[in-house]
């Protein structure tokens, strides 16, 4: 799949990039995104396919924790 860069003040926000793989760090899943030949790694809060977002409406939800 896809993930579009959602955080506000990352250098490549609203760009889409083929997801590689995904993976836990201290607890955090990060996904592994492909940008021509370079490879990057962001948390799952900052990208648009996840069902909670850090920047949704609903990622504050107090009924969903």
């Amino acid at each position: 799949g896809h993930a579009t860069i959602l955080h506000p003040y990352h250098p490549l926000y609203g760009q889409s990039f083929p997801i590689l793989k995904a993976r836990k760090v201290n607890g955090i899943r990060r996904y592994s995104l492909q940008s021509g030949d370079d490879v990057f790694a962001v948390p799952e809060t900052w990208v648009s396919d996840v069902s909670t977002n850090a920047f949704s409406d609903s990622y504050f939800d107090p009924c969903s924790i």
